[in-house]
């Protein structure tokens, strides 16, 4: 575009100059033909009149050579603008394809979006106590429940001195097949149908997330027994009851809770527990 716009001003210009000038030359060929067949017989008066017609073609001439002059500077002004308008827009080419450049070289960032980081929370003095139990799924509910019940007695009693955020039971069932090798394992008897334990637990968890830790709590101990060999090879096949969202492979859930502080306790936080747990492990032995 820049090179149609330089070309077109000259090329007009061109022509309007040609104009005047071939005007000029027709009048000086009108005045040659003029002094060259003039009459024998003319009178003075012709010969002013022919004078003077000459002395205003002359004028036209000049006017005309002037007109053309200014046409030629017109035309220079247009050529020198077009010039500048080719160099700007030249120079407009070259910054985009610096820009363009730029662009493809180093390209800005794609946009994140950026991780929520996990919000901390200052370490528990008081304890929420939960009391876990797996439990053999093929038991009647009934006898699971009068199961449960004596466990919370024994929770109970082993907190009553101490400062807790509160005490709650949880359950993970598993199938009668790996509860019957873990009877076994552990030198249990036949009616047997739960197995309890009390961990602590952050007192600003929610209660779901306070249930996936105690069920985490609860079947670490025997994913450890699994991957010792003591279950005679049967799958454990523990199922644990996760919020939406949450993978289920148990190091995923381990994260989570870990960034969730499940466990962070005082040092007041932790003796707290360690009173309760003595005094749990002591009921237990005198049953």
């Amino acid at each position: 575009m820049t090179d149609d716009a330089t070309n077109t001003p000259s090329e007009d210009t061109s022509a309007e100059v040609a104009a005047p000038a071939d005007s000029a030359t027709e009048a000086v060929q009108g005045d040659a033909e003029a002094t060259e067949t003039p009459a024998a017989g003319e009178s003075a008066t012709e010969a002013t009149t022919d004078a003077a017609d000459g002395v205003t073609e002359a004028a036209a001439e000049a006017t005309a050579a002037g007109e053309g002059a200014e046409a030629s500077g017109q035309a220079d002004e247009a050529s020198g603008a077009g010039d500048a308008s080719e160099s700007t827009s030249a120079k407009a080419a070259e910054d985009a394809s610096d820009d363009a450049e730029t662009l493809v070289n180093h390209p800005a960032p794609t946009s994140q979006p950026a991780e929520e980081a996990p919000i901390k929370h200052p370490p528990t003095d008081r304890p929420f106590l939960v009391v876990t139990a797996l439990v053999d799924s093929g038991v009647k509910a009934a006898t699971a429940t009068m199961s449960h019940g004596d466990a919370m007695e024994r929770a109970l009693a082993a907190a009553k001195d101490v400062d807790l955020d509160g005490v709650d039971l949880v359950e993970l069932s598993i199938s009668p097949a790996p509860f019957g090798a873990l009877r076994k394992a552990l030198s249990l008897s036949d009616d047997t149908v739960a197995l309890y334990d009390i961990f602590p637990l952050a007192s600003h968890l929610s209660p779901e997330v306070k249930r996936v830790a105690g069920q985490f709590l609860a079947a670490e101990a025997v994913w450890t027994l699994e991957e010792q060999g003591l279950l005679g090879g049967v799958p454990l096949n523990a199922r644990l009851d996760l919020p939406g969202g949450w993978e289920r492979d148990p190091k995923a859930v381990h994260a989570r809770l870990v960034n969730a502080d499940a466990l962070n306790l005082s040092t007041t936080g932790i003796e707290a527990f360690k009173a309760v747990k003595t005094a749990w492990d002591a009921s237990a032995s005198a049953s």
